[in-house]
This record gives C-alpha cells, structure tokens and sequence, in this order.
C-alpha cells in the first residue's frame, strides 16, 4: 500500500503524513524577461477540509482550485505565473500543503521545492583595485572585473580612458601593469560578455604617488626694478615648495612677495616678485617637496641689458644729469641718443622711436583677483596690467576666454612709467571653476609689422551647492524598477535614494552604483524588485557641505511604456 492509497483510507482521521504536493514547471531553464509558470497540486481525501496551498516566495497572486482527477479522487490545484528576472536565478521555489484535521485543531504540512535557473547577460560588472588605497609609481597593480551573469562570463576587455580617448589595453578577467604617474591622470574600466550580452563597469582612477616633479616652463623675467619668477611642480601627495636666492631662502618681506596657486588636487604654482638693484644678477632656485623626496630647478635670470625697452633718439628739455649732447639740424636744439625703459613727455620730446625687437620678450602682464576661491553667484573682479615702455605703441590686452566686456586703459604709475590695465567683471558660475583665464599683452613694433605677446593665466575655484540634472528619470520592466540621477557641485556632493520616504541601502532586493563624474560630479544608479502593482515615490537627494538639492522621480505605471518619466524638482 502506498502513502498516497493509505492516507486516503484513513480519510479524515488523517493518522499518517500527508504525501507532498505535485510541483510542475513547462521548463527549469528560461531567459530573463520571459513568463514562467509552475503548477502544484495537492490531494484532497475530505473535500469538506480542503488542503491549503502556499508559495514561498509569493512572486505573484494564486487562487487554489478544487478539480476532479481521472480516478475520481480529489486534488487542490494552484499556479504561479512570473516574469523571470536574475534575481530569480538559483532561488527555491517552494509549494507548501498544509492540512486541516477535525481532531484537536492539528494541522499537518508537506511541501516541495524546485529550483530556477535563469540565463542572463552581465549584470553588476565592476572594477576592483590590487593592492587597494594609493600605490607607488613603478609598483605593480591589479585591476580586477567582477560580474553577475548566467552563463558566466566568456569575455572581459579593458578600456583605458584620458581625456576624450578610449584606448583597448588588455582582455581577461584581470589587467597587471606598472604605474607610472601619468596612470593618476588615466581611468579604466572592463566590459563583460556572455552569450546574451555585455555590459560596462563604471571607471576605476588610481591613487599614485610619485615624488615632486618640476616643470621646465619656470622662468624669469625683470623690469628695472623688480624681477618676478613662476615655477610650477606636480606630485603625489600635493608637493610644497620654496625659493632660494643665491643660496639663502626667501621668505615673506617687504621686498619679496611669495603667491601660490594650486593646480588640482597635485600640482602647485609659485611666484616670487622681488625688488632688486640695477647691476644685481642672483642666482635663483625653485625647491619642491613631498614625502617621497624633492627636486629643484635652477632659473636663469636674464641680465640687466636684457629689458624690453624704447629706443630712439629724443629731444631733451632740461639737463638733470651730464650727458653728451648732440648738435642738432636747428640751432640751439639739444638732442641724445637714448635707450631708456619709458620716456615721459615731461622729459622728453619723440624725434624718432621704435620698440627694440632684439631685445628679450616682454615681462609678462601681471594678473591679480581679490579672491581665487569664490561662491557661485558672486561677482568676480580680475585686474591685469602690462607694462608701456612706449606710450605711442601701448600694448593691446585680451581676456580668454571673454565672459563680459572690458576697456584697455593707459595709466602713469608712482614711479613715472605707463602701463595699460583692463579690468574683468563678471558672475561666477559652476561652469567657471577649474576653468583657466589668461590676460594676454600683444606689443605692437613698427620694424617690420613685428607683433611679441605675453600672457598670464590663473585658474578660478568656483564652490557651488548640488545641482541635480533633469535628466534623471525611472524605467520599469515586469520584474524591476531602474532608476538614475546626476548631480554636481563643489565639493563634489554625495547623493542618496528614498523611496517611499524611506533611506535606501544596498541589499539582495535594491542595488545602488556610483559613478565619478570628473572632480565635481557624481552619476547614481539604483536598481529594485517590485511588485507588480507597485508604483513607489522614488527621491534623489544630492548633498555637500553648502547645501543640498533633490529632485522627485516619476515611476511609469505598470500600463506605461518602459522608459516613461517625469520629475517635479524639490528645493
């Protein structure tokens, strides 16, 4: 006798255990997105106690059936009908017969259990960084790309990006090189592939440190009065730096200035201006530390005779020291043949003059800002001033890139010489910052049509609370709810999810992915299971240490397309 023959006999006493229910799939194997349908059956000895049939997990609604079986027996039948998802993917499926008995409330059970397989491309694909946190430059490193897919993955490509060039450097599930430091400056990230499809990791960027390194652009240039130097160093951590004067090293005074810039986040610009005597010639030399060592470069000051001056010959007023006077074509008209940095009128009358182009190139113009650092939304004022040594043939500055207007002005310093100034007023925005700003002076020279420049550039940090782009939007499919929002700010803001009013975190049902968006911005991704009916209010908050913004998503209704959205924006 079997179980099945010998609980029917028993009937409704129901003494032994009851035999497991009957669970039927058209196919164990299905792919992402299709419909899936298991069956399950259940005998039924005492129709007037009928078993109760249970599906763990509940991926959808089921009603239990009473039916008639060929042999005039009883069964409680029930199905499950779902859109097959990865999530799915290895999980047991259980249906769970519980029963009844009239005597003393007793309830028995029996169940049975199958389990899914679903085929689906890469999903989840990231990179991860061997050894972690920062490595040293000519160190060995590991990159390795992980991913969710059934079947495996068969193929994984590596992608170096810098700037806007995407370059193929390796296949395989990991990639092993030496940095060097320009790897800092680089990001990469994997593709994966199986037979159903691909999918890319988001870009991984290496912390290398490297000892200082001084770029060969540092130089010197000199007025009669002073002479101004720039030297600009990269390292990892950001390097510090000094100057030294003929051995001795130069602190702030009244006769030297040091300013410094920083370039991102390793780089570093200095500036010494210091006043100087006219037969003086120092030796100069820029020093840059960080904690893996120092380097240093030697600037060449260029010698006195080696001005950017006037020439020409002058018709002198007044005699305030010897010079030798030469006899002119009219009586009594004293003239000199002069090489001087500025001719005043007071002084002088012009006979003839010319700028020498033989001579070095012209100083640079000097370019100050009240402030390197500003709000978004405030006012910015940037002054520069070049040097006229010929008020005839004043220099022509430009600003680039050109955010407003701006007016050229000749002016007479304390010291009697002119310069020409131009003065540039404009909003800050998140656009301006790390964006550089030169004022160039174009030298006009009458030998030849013969045009010299110089420019000065600095580079403005614009902070601004997060801006969330109306871009972010939501898309459903049967089995998930995938949504993404983009936000900046300086500094670059975090960002969180709530759903349903609720603070999302990463677990088996909700996966949240991130993505570096240069220095300034942040891209957030967040996947979800739902239930078919289900339309939650999903929020995308984005905060730094000025502020936050957020912005509310719409979610298509189940009838809508995939891709539908709409978002209201929440200050």
């Amino acid at each position: 006798m079997t179980g099945t023959e010998r609980f029917i006999l028993i009937g409704c006493l129901l003494q032994a255990s009851p035999p497991k229910p009957k669970l039927t799939a058209e196919k164990l194997e299905v792919m992402e997105g299709t419909s899936v349908s298991l069956s399950c059956s259940a005998a039924a000895p005492c129709p007037k106690l009928l078993p109760n049939l249970t599906w763990t997990p509940k991926l959808s609604d089921s009603v239990d059936q009473l039916q008639e079986n060929e042999d005039q027996t009883k069964s409680v039948s029930s199905v499950l009908t779902f859109t097959a998802s990865h999530l799915h993917h290895g999980q047991k499926i259980t249906c769970r017969a519980l029963y009844k008995l009239q005597q003393g409330d007793i309830q028995k059970t029996s169940n049975t259990s199958l389990t899914l397989r679903v085929l689906y491309p890469p999903k989840y694909t990231s990179v991860s960084v061997s050894p972690s946190g920062s490595v040293l430059e000519g160190s060995s490193v590991t990159l390795t790309c992980s991913s969710n897919a059934n079947p495996p993955v068969q193929n994984y490509t590596w992608y170096k990006v810098n700037g806007r060039e995407i370059n193929t450097v390796g296949t395989g599930q990991n990639l092993t090189f030496n940095v060097t430091e320009y790897s800092g400056s680089e990001q990469y990230y994997c593709e994966a592939q199986n037979e159903h499809g691909k999918e890319n990791s988001t870009t991984a960027q290496l912390d290398i440190k490297y000892m200082p390194q001084i770029s060969d652009s540092g130089s010197c240039n000199r007025t009669e009065a002073e002479i101004s130097c720039s030297c600009e160093s990269r390292g990892n951590p950001s390097p510090s730096m000094e100057w030294r004067v003929s051995g001795l090293r130069v602190t702030n005074s009244t006769d030297r200035l040091i300013s410094e810039e920083q370039l991102g986040n390793t780089g570093l610009r200095s500036s010494l201006t210091m006043r100087h005597s006219q037969g003086d010639t120092p030796t100069l030399l820029c020093l840059s530390t960080n904690t893996l060592g120092s380097s240093s470069l030697r600037l060449l000051v260029p010698s006195p005779q080696q001005h950017w001056v006037c020439v020409g010959v002058y018709k002198y007023k007044s005699w305030s020291k010897p010079m030798k006077a030469l006899q002119g074509e009219r009586g009594g008209d004293n003239y000199a043949t002069l090489q001087i940095s500025t001719v005043t009128s007071s002084d002088y009358d012009a006979i003839k003059k010319d700028v020498d182009a033989s001579r070095a190139s012209p100083p640079k113009p000097k370019l100050t800002a009240e402030k390197l650092e500003v709000m978004e939304g405030t006012s910015v004022s940037l002054s520069c001033s070049a040097a006229a040594p010929c008020p005839k043939l004043p220099p022509n500055l430009t600003w680039t890139p050109k955010l407003s207007d701006s007016v050229d002005q000749l002016q007479e310093n304390e010291d009697q010489t002119k310069s020409v100034s131009s003065v540039l007023n404009f909003i800050a925005s998140h656009l301006h910052h790390g964006q550089k700003i030169t004022c160039r002076a174009l030298y006009k020279l009458q030998q030849g049509d013969i045009q010299k420049t110089s420019n000065t550039r600095l580079t403005l940090r614009v902070l601004s609370m997060p801006q969330i782009s109306g871009s972010g939007s939501c898309s459903r499919t049967a089995a998930e709810i995938s949504c993404s929002c983009e936000s900046r700010g300086n500094p670059s803001p975090s960002m969180e999810w709530r759903v349903s009013g609720l603070r999302v975190t990463n677990s088996t049902d909700r996966v949240i992915s991130e993505e570096q968006l240069g220095n300034t911005g942040l891209r957030s991704s967040l996947t979800m299971r739902h239930s078919q009916g289900d339309t939650p209010t999903v929020l995308c908050l984005s905060t730094n240490t000025l502020g936050s913004s957020s912005l509310r998503l719409l979610v298509p209704s189940p009838q809508q397309h995939s891709g539908e959205r709409a978002h209201v924006s929440l200050l």
